[in-house]
């Protein structure tokens, strides 16, 4: 049995996880987190909640960078800009719900400069993988945006501009070689 399987708590596991956690195991210590805030088997605790995410983040855990990431987003003005670095550290690890949100944020301007150029290219991976809250917002964004399309300019220079659009994103290695890919058409 798996850590990611268990579903109820009992005390006896409740121990192993927090050993494992102790050792260094970021699937215990995400456990562990969850724990805290869900109060399995623990008194509910967010800021020891916040601790073993933070250990699990920084090695590098997805799921505990996004989580710690939207946690701390709810918080001060500090708090926002750490979330923001978790958010897009599993962002770029593939984490598709962490590259809607930071989609979403970008767009609203909620905790990061306004930037419609980051946000469809965080939608744009979001949406490529499947995700599908990402694809119905991307559509509408591109299609507030195919109207300079329809105004005469060519489908090549729509591609090349989209293209631009996704290198300037600064969303990582992914959305670098998906803008290339339009511009070489």
């Amino acid at each position: 049995q798996t850590l990611h399987s268990w579903k109820i708590f009992s005390k006896e596991m409740s121990t192993t996880v927090r050993k494992m956690a102790e050792s260094g195991n970021a699937d215990a210590q995400v456990k562990l987190a969850k724990m805290y805030l869900k109060c399995q088997n623990v008194d509910q605790n967010r800021s020891k909640a916040l601790s073993w995410y933070r250990k699990a983040a920084e090695q590098g855990h997805v799921e505990a960078q996004f989580d710690l990431g939207t946690i701390l987003f709810d918080g001060s003005a500090q708090d926002r800009t750490t979330a923001i670095k978790w958010m897009r550290s599993a962002a770029e690890q593939g984490h598709v719900e962490a590259q809607f949100c930071l989609g979403k944020k970008f767009l609203s301007g909620e905790g990061v400069a306004e930037d419609d150029e980051s946000a469809l290219c965080w939608l744009t991976m979001a949406a490529e993988h499947g995700h599908s809250e990402a694809q119905e917002l991307f559509a509408s964004i591109h299609d507030r945006r195919t109207l300079p399309v329809m105004q005469g300019l060519s489908l090549k220079d729509a591609q090349r501009d989209l293209g631009d659009l996704l290198r300037r994103g600064g969303a990582g290695a992914e959305a670098r070689a998906e803008a290339v890919r339009w511009l070489r058409r």
